[in-house]
């Protein structure tokens, strides 16, 4: 299978044409999400393993009974994960077009060189920007704490860590 149709394909399977940014999260179904989800861990240079590891956001912070969250906590933590769920679902939608692209001149018999090039950049750009973008997310998040919870959340990161290194170690 070629790569257009490897990126038409997930396009189709993550329905990302159908729900612009803007629109409420709500209108996704429970597939969508964990699409929009899986096609970010494997597009974001690692940004789960090698930093959201150690530095958990919104998402796991709402998780998480033992930090005893406030009601307007939890209000300032759902906005921030909604945010960051947005944000992810357009870098997705700019980065598959990027590579929608980059497929289209890359299929061409006499493609231009600068165009592909171009292309190619963009690609590596947007892979970037998924990343880069949730950074702020997961700080905010953490600042929300008071510095009982940022104690707690220390402590929890670092049994996280410790959980996921010896699954590391086990799972080579």
């Amino acid at each position: 299978m070629n790569a257009g149709r490897i990126v038409v394909l997930g396009m189709m399977v993550l329905g990302m044409g159908a729900v612009s940014a803007h629109d409420r999260l709500s209108a996704l179904s429970m597939a969508q999400k964990r699409a929009a989800q899986a096609y970010f861990r494997a597009h974001a240079l690692g940004f789960s393993t090698y930093y959201g590891l150690y530095h958990p956001g919104p998402y796991w912070i709402l998780q998480q009974k033992s930090l005893h969250l406030t009601s307007a906590q939890r209000r300032q933590e759902t906005a921030l994960k909604d945010g960051m769920a947005r944000t992810t679902l357009q870098d997705n939608r700019r980065l598959q077009k990027a590579y929608a692209l980059y497929a289209r001149l890359s299929q061409e018999s006499h493609p231009d060189i600068t165009r592909l090039e171009r292309a190619i950049h963009a690609v590596g750009d947007d892979t970037a920007r998924l990343a880069v973008e949730m950074v702020p997310y997961h700080h905010k998040a953490y600042r929300r704490l008071s510095p009982a919870q940022k104690r707690i959340y220390a402590t929890l990161v670092a049994a996280r860590v410790r959980q996921a290194l010896a699954h590391h170690k086990r799972n080579p």
